[in-house]
C-alpha cells in the first residue's frame, strides 16, 4: 500500500514538473513574440535610429504645480527613424516631504492632467500614454506621445513654450531644449 502512494505521488510531481516546464516555455513564446510595441508606441523602420536625451531640474510640469517638490528631474527622451521624430518621452521623479504629500501630490496631477489637455489644449487624455506611480516620497511621472500627437499646443506637457512650431528634427528639438537650459546628447 505504503508503495502504491510513492508511486502515486511520483507521477503527480513529475506531471508537475512537466506542466511547469512547458508553462515556461509558452511565457518564452510569448514574450519573444511580442516585441516591438509597448503601450501603444511601436518603434519602426529598417534606417538607423537615433536618440535625444535632455535632463533638466527646475521646470516644473504643467500637471505637478500644485504641490512643490523638494527637487526633481525632467528627463525628455525622443527617438527619431528616417521621416524624423517617432516618440518623445517624459520622465519626472519629483522628491516630497514625505509619503503623505506624496500622494497629494500625485493626487492633484492625476486631476490636474487630464484637466489640463482636455480644457487648455483640447484634447483626450488618451492622447498620451502616461503613468503616475509614487515610491515613498517620490512621485513619478512618465508620459509618452507619437510623432503625430504632439504639436505646438501640446508642447508643454513635453516642456516647451506653448505657441511655437513643434520641432520633429533631431537638430531643431534638441536646439528647444537647450533654449530652456536642459542639458542635451545625443544618442545612437
Amino acid at each position: 500500500m505504503n508503495n502504491k502512494k510513492e508511486k502515486r505521488f511520483s507521477l503527480i510531481a513529475a506531471v508537475f514538473v512537466v506542466m511547469a516546464i512547458v508553462l515556461a516555455l509558452l511565457i518564452l513564446v510569448v514574450v519573444f513574440l511580442s516585441g516591438g510595441q509597448s503601450n501603444d508606441v511601436k518603434v519602426s523602420g529598417g534606417g538607423k535610429n537615433v536618440g535625444l536625451k535632455c535632463t533638466d531640474s527646475e521646470i516644473l510640469h504643467p500637471a505637478l504645480r500644485d504641490y512643490t517638490p523638494i527637487s526633481h528631474t525632467n528627463t525628455i527622451m525622443a527617438n527619431f527613424d528616417e521621416e524624423g521624430l517617432s516618440t518623445i518621452t517624459l520622465y519626472y521623479v519629483g522628491a516630497y516631504g514625505s509619503p503623505s504629500e506624496a500622494k497629494q501630490a500625485e493626487a492633484y496631477a492625476q486631476a490636474d492632467y487630464g484637466l489640463i489637455l482636455a480644457k487648455e489644449y483640447g484634447v483626450s487624455t488618451e492622447s498620451f500614454s502616461h503613468s503616475f506611480t509614487i515610491d515613498g516620497e517620490n512621485v513619478n511621472l512618465t508620459i509618452t506621445a507619437k510623432n503625430g500627437d504632439v504639436n505646438d499646443k501640446t508642447a508643454p506637457y513635453f516642456l516647451l513654450e506653448q505657441n511655437r512650431v513643434f520641432p520633429k528634427t533631431l537638430d531643431g528639438l534638441k536646439q528647444r531644449y537647450e533654449e530652456r537650459n536642459f542639458s542635451c546628447e545625443v544618442v545612437d
